[in-house]
């Protein structure tokens, strides 16, 4: 598959990692610490009590999938992918691999409140 300016799917992914500290890809570079302070405080607690790390590493969700769940659950929050890999890498949570545009992360799906209430169709 190609995407912009010819890129394709491997390279995309190939320009995408961890660098200082902090996610970067070559398309989205925008840090958590550009989001306001009380975005920032809402977004780090959301993870916190509602994201629920697994035990093993099976069933992995994709970083963006995340993302829109979180924006659904809490009204006015509006940030990238990237800001939102970079919070869930100050809420210690580590992706299963960093060379991708869209990080895979354990989280376990029958204990997560957010997840539990996506999958019911709750926001």
């Amino acid at each position: 598959m190609m995407y912009h300016g010819n890129i394709s799917e491997h390279e995309r992914d190939r320009l995408c990692g961890v660098l200082n500290g902090h996610p970067y890809s070559w398309v989205d570079t925008e840090l958590f610490s550009a989001q306001p302070p009380e975005q920032q405080a809402r977004i780090i607690d959301w993870i916190k009590n509602e994201l629920v790390p697994a035990k093993t590493k099976s069933n992995p969700i994709s970083s963006n999938r995340l993302k829109v769940i979180m924006e659904k659950q809490l009204p006015g929050v509006d940030i990238s992918n990237n800001a939102f890999k970079d919070a869930m890498l100050l809420c210690g949570y580590e992706p299963m691999t960093v060379q991708q545009f869209n990080w895979l992360f354990c989280i376990d799906r029958r204990k997560s409140p957010a997840l539990i209430a996506a999958r019911k169709g709750y926001y």
